[in-house]
Order: C-alpha cells, then structure tokens, then sequence
C-alpha cells in the first residue's frame, strides 16, 4: 500500500504545490465573502468571465475534468 502511494503523484511536489495553492485560494475566498457578503446573479458570473483569472481557473477545471474523467 505503501508503494502504491508512493507512486501515485500524491506526495509528488507538484501535487502538494497545488493542494496548497488551492487551499489559500479557499481561505482567501471565504474570509472575503464573508467581510463582502459576496452574491452574483446571473449577468455578474457572465461579466466575471471577462476576469483572465477566472478564465485561467474555469481552463484548469476543465483541464482537470477531462483528465479526471479519463482516470475513472
């Protein structure tokens, strides 16, 4: 089992790179919604589409998805 995590890319450097990375982005998002009562309606989540972060976001989801959907 032990051999099996070892080479699975969970502990690769990468990985845990971007579990950090993606758990300051969750710290940083919810301390900001909470100050900021943050609520988008329809016409905010198309503008905030213009965002190149959020477009950077929604293609490494998709990204993500497909090579997800692949594994499983």
């Amino acid at each position: 089992a032990l051999e099996q995590l070892r080479n699975s890319g969970i502990l690769a450097p990468q990985t845990i790179d971007g579990v950090g990375n993606a758990g300051g982005a969750l710290v940083e998002s919810y301390n900001t919604a909470q100050k900021q009562d943050t609520k988008i309606g329809v016409f905010g989540l198309l503008g905030a589409l213009r965002d190149p972060d959020v477009q950077k976001a929604l293609g490494f989801a998709v990204e993500f998805g497909k090579r997800f959907g692949k594994e499983i």
